[in-house]
């Protein structure tokens, strides 16, 4: 919930900045984000996408306190601030930043094709996507890895039992997900499948059957278990 306040409370860091922003640290792996953010798109929008794992303001000293304008049904940051609840303010619900973008008609872009954001709830690499009435959805199932190849993402999948597809991505989301890894930290080529991270390889149909199953996940009855807990106390 405060992420969005970064920019107004810690100016002195980012003074020398055109742009600020947010993500997270431990379950992102970043590619060439400057493929996705091009210098038209940093000049005509104020705001890049809209979720906690990476979102982007241009730096102003107007914009950076966009987060103290009035919310839908007259809520405000601070009372958001004092609860101890979970608002994700930072990301795209009722009373959030996002929101305040949309109904004041600030301008914002969103750009999907960016981000590779993973479901927890499936072994498998199943992007969660957002239509463009922010409702969540997971693409159909293929079978699908990853590499990192000197700072260039690709994210592979197997639409036939023969035909391989890649196509560069921003960034990959791991979201509540642990991963095993055999690489060590200094290596700039590698393999993420969902059983963790291996030496690169070239790729082709077994290298993606062999590594991409389709099971059943545990922790996604641990996630939903724990989801109902939470639910119940409230």
């Amino acid at each position: 919930d405060y992420k969005p306040l970064y920019g107004d409370l810690f100016p002195e860091y980012i003074r020398d900045y055109d742009f600020w922003g947010y993500t997270d640290i431990s379950d992102v792996i970043y590619g060439n984000l400057r493929k996705f953010l091009v210098e038209k798109d940093l000049a005509q929008f104020e705001k890049i996408n809209f979720l906690g794992h990476f979102t982007l303001f241009k730096n102003d000293r107007e914009l950076n306190q966009r987060y103290s304008l009035p919310l839908d049904e007259g809520g405000s940051i601070t009372e958001i601030l004092k609860s101890t609840d979970n608002y994700a303010f930072d990301e795209f619900r009722k009373g959030s930043i996002h929101k305040i973008y949309i109904d004041n008609g600030f301008p914002f872009k969103r750009l999907d094709e960016m981000v590779a954001d993973i479901s927890p709830l499936r072994f498998a690499f199943q992007l969660s996507k957002f239509d463009d009435n922010y409702n969540q959805y997971y693409e159909s199932f293929t079978k699908k890895i990853f590499s990192f190849k000197e700072g260039e993402l690709l994210e592979w999948q197997l639409l036939t039992n023969s035909n391989v597809t890649y196509k560069e991505v921003g960034y990959v989301h791991f979201q509540k997900r642990k991963l095993k890894s055999k690489i060590n930290l200094n290596q700039n080529s590698f393999l993420m499948t969902p059983y963790g991270f291996t030496d690169y390889q070239h790729i082709d149909v077994s290298v993606i059957k062999n590594n991409a199953p389709r099971k059943i996940y545990l922790p996604f009855f641990k996630l939903k278990w724990r989801a109902l807990l939470k639910k119940l106390k409230k």
